[in-house]
């Protein structure tokens, strides 16, 4: 973002940061989405071909949501704070 300010000629690129960041993390709980679920109860270690129901869950809530939350929110806090406007950051 920094380079984007100093290069006027640069500004169509400015606010992708947030749409980059939630794009890759769709394509991220889209393979979740689509990866089969196994029961550890049922299969042996051996035969594990997916990931548990609880991992897709922890995954997907977990590092999806927070990456695409928390990415994006820390890039508009940081631009914030670097144009001097720390009572909106």
């Amino acid at each position: 973002t920094r380079k984007i300010q100093e290069r006027p000629s640069l500004s169509y690129f400015a606010g992708w940061h947030t749409a980059g960041i939630n794009i890759v993390g769709s394509f991220v709980l889209g393979t979740l989405a689509g990866m089969p679920t196994v029961d550890p109860a049922a299969a042996s270690l051996d035969q594990h071909r997916g990931i548990t129901a609880r991992s897709r869950l922890c995954m997907g809530v977990g590092f999806c949501g927070s990456f695409t939350t928390f990415s994006t929110f820390s890039v508009d806090v940081a631009t914030m704070l670097g144009k001097g406007e720390m009572t909106r950051a």
